[in-house]
């Protein structure tokens, strides 16, 4: 097999398990769920444009799986807000430097939770008495999605991946 269809191949994969984790919820936030696992994992294992991108597709998988309660283009704009997470947390992550481990989390956290907002304030007009009182559990939901791809990629960067 050619090394474009691996390629391929993997990273339809990859959006499938995150339409897999996007049915698993974090406890109390019904809404929030484990799909950027998947994009974190390979932006920090294989390169910050596929993880991106799975992380991108991840998240349009979960929203048409919740029904999109914020709307098509409102999930546009966080999809593309993960994108620009994932690919943040691969460009700073650092498996041998801790202190670039704890600044990728941190900046991915931000930018999962932060970037989108202003977009969806101010250009898409939804409510912030809506978008507001999300920041604790996207927070919360960012965090957890990050540390346990991190958590997953310890044992498995050692691993020869062809891609």
């Amino acid at each position: 097999m050619n090394k474009g269809v691996r390629r391929i191949t993997f990273t339809g994969l990859m959006i499938a398990l995150s339409a897999i984790f996007a049915n698993i919820p974090i406890p109390g936030f019904p809404t929030l769920a484990f799909d950027a696992i998947p994009g974190y994992l390979v932006a920090i294992l294989i390169n910050p444009v596929s993880g991106g991108i799975i992380a991108l597709f991840g998240h349009l998988v979960t929203a048409l799986i919740h029904g999109a309660p914020l709307g098509i283009p409102s999930h546009i704009i966080i999809a593309l807000s993960m994108f620009i997470s994932a690919y943040a947390l691969g460009l700073i992550f650092k498996k041998d430097k801790i202190y670039r481990i704890v600044i990728a989390v941190i900046i991915a956290t931000l930018l999962n939770t932060y970037l989108s907002f202003p977009f969806l304030i101010f250009l898409l007009r939804v409510p912030a008495a809506y978008i507001l009182p999300l920041q604790i559990p996207l927070i919360i939901a960012s965090l957890v999605n990050i540390c346990v791809a991190i958590f997953i990629y310890f044992p498995l960067h050692s691993i020869r991946i062809d891609l």
